[in-house]
């Protein structure tokens, strides 16, 4: 028989071995403890988010110690422009939620450390001149002729950071036409981070050539080149939110006035509209196509349309009603 007397024992010298071990950390512990120095600083200021205690404060001892002292987190900086005091009574109180004991600290410097965050303040002026820039940089506004003001000055703005690393940079709302009242956003950004948009509303007028009717078109007529002109007008905030057409007479002829105009009227978008490619009850030619064939034959339209819409034809042969599309003036193609 054997006796289980060794296997018994092990256990009771393990835990001796832990408990000699646990007891050389705790002196560790306690003497690197009673080796940490903590100054609190009178003022700190910072550019991160988060304040911690090497930020406000030198500690010195026990370097890995002391390291790990100077990681633990006091909270969220004050915002920007506002200060925030942490005492020394805060930082303790950190300390030992953290885990660390703090019988053994010495402490010194202030009783409190005054906190703000790294700021910079970015001028009304900047934030203009910033839309200024980004309105005069268009395309459509890249003429002597065109006057940028802004509608209301806005106020200065405080960001976190350092003015170094602070840019700003603008675009448009919509950009539908180069005059009027137009809203721009300006952001503020330190590297890739957006701190502040700011919206400005800017007042831009400008002369431009618009077409005009040389003589009155009817409602129904097709425009030629002898029935436009162009003229210059003063377009601003005033002017009412009509789009004119380019002053080209390509951008007119051919299509059809959608009104009466009289004789000095400028063209609008709103006048004009391309014309019907075929009219209800026309004849028109019917194709089917596929990879391999393409049949053609006649039929009625039975509703009015332009090229690319969809409309029901009644074929001549079958009688039957399909819907084809209009590819061009009188053509339609049934769709596979």
């Amino acid at each position: 028989m054997f006796s289980n007397t060794g296997a018994q024992a092990r256990p009771g010298w393990i835990l001796k071995a832990a408990g000699v071990l646990l007891a050389a950390v705790a002196v560790r512990v306690s003497c690197a403890a009673d080796r940490v120095q903590i100054e609190l600083k009178e003022a700190a200021v910072l550019q991160t988010a988060e304040i911690r205690i090497r930020q406000i404060a030198e500690v010195s001892g026990d370097a890995t110690f002391a390291a790990d002292i100077g990681e633990v987190s006091l909270g969220s900086t004050p915002w920007p422009g506002n200060s925030r005091s942490v005492t020394k009574e805060q930082v303790v109180m950190h300390l030992l939620s953290a885990g660390f004991d703090v019988s053994g600290f010495q402490w010194r410097g202030a009783g409190a450390c005054l906190v703000t965050l790294l700021t910079t303040k970015v001028s009304g002026e900047q934030i203009v001149q910033a839309g200024r820039e980004y309105l005069a940089s268009l395309p459509m506004l890249k003429r002597d002729d065109v006057r940028i003001e802004v509608e209301q000055m806005p106020r200065d703005c405080v960001v976190a950071g350092s003015a170094e690393k602070i840019s700003l940079s603008a675009f448009a709302a919509s950009a539908d036409r180069p005059w009027g009242r137009l809203r721009i956003f300006v952001k503020i950004k330190a590297e890739d981070k957006v701190l502040a948009t700011i919206p400005l509303m800017f007042m831009v007028t400008t002369n431009q050539k618009i077409l005009v009717a040389a003589r009155p078109i009817n409602r129904g007529e097709v425009i030629e080149k002898s029935c436009l002109d162009t003229r210059e007008i003063v377009l601003g905030p005033d002017s009412p939110p009509q789009t004119y057409l380019d002053p080209l007479p390509e951008s007119a002829v051919g299509k059809v006035a959608v009104r009466s105009i009289p004789t000095g009227a400028a063209l609008t978008a709103s006048m004009v509209a391309e014309p019907l490619a075929i009219r209800r009850g026309e004849d028109v030619t019917l194709s089917l196509k596929s990879s391999h064939m393409e049949v053609v034959t006649k039929g009625v339209a039975q509703k009015d349309g332009y090229v690319g819409d969809l409309i029901p034809v009644k074929v001549f042969v079958s009688g039957k009603e399909l819907t084809c599309k209009i590819v061009a003036n009188g053509t339609v193609e049934l769709p596979m």
